[in-house]
């Protein structure tokens, strides 16, 4: 297996991670009401080793900044993205400069270890996100 750094590195240049496997949007505060895409990789589906999909709608503010959303998804799925508008760009996107495909509105957090209920809980991305976001990027020259 590649380590990272040899996975980044085309030839004799370096690269962003980003750039080489590809990387999501994101969007503030649109987790309620909202539609998603959940992906993840829980122990309890396949042992882990296949990304599942989820499709599913926000149902429920889970207190505390979260929401949840049903899943049989369980441990495991944690940090797997919520997608809004998951999938390929429409070849007519230009025509429809509002559509802004794959954007991350949250990730997984929490949800129980038993089989019942199903769901899993995420924060909405909000300010506080865009203030950690920001202060990540100002650390180091490059980062962002």
């Amino acid at each position: 297996m590649e380590s990272v750094d040899q996975a980044c590195n085309a030839g004799s240049t370096l690269q962003r991670l980003g750039s080489v496997t590809g990387y999501y949007g994101y969007a503030t505060n649109s987790l309620i009401p909202q539609s998603i895409t959940q992906i993840g990789y829980p122990g309890n589906l396949d042992g882990g080793l296949r990304m599942q999909v989820t499709n599913a709608e926000s149902f429920d503010n889970g207190g505390n900044n979260t929401v949840r959303i049903g899943s049989s998804q369980r441990g495991g799925a944690s940090g797997g993205g919520w997608l809004k508008d998951f999938g390929v760009q429409p070849s007519d996107s230009a025509a429809h400069p509002a559509v802004s495909r794959n954007q991350i509105v949250s990730v997984t957090s929490y949800g129980p270890i038993s089989e019942t209920p199903q769901y899993l809980g995420g924060s909405i991305l909000n300010k506080s996100f865009i203030d950690i976001l920001s202060k990540a990027c100002a650390h180091k020259a490059g980062n962002c």
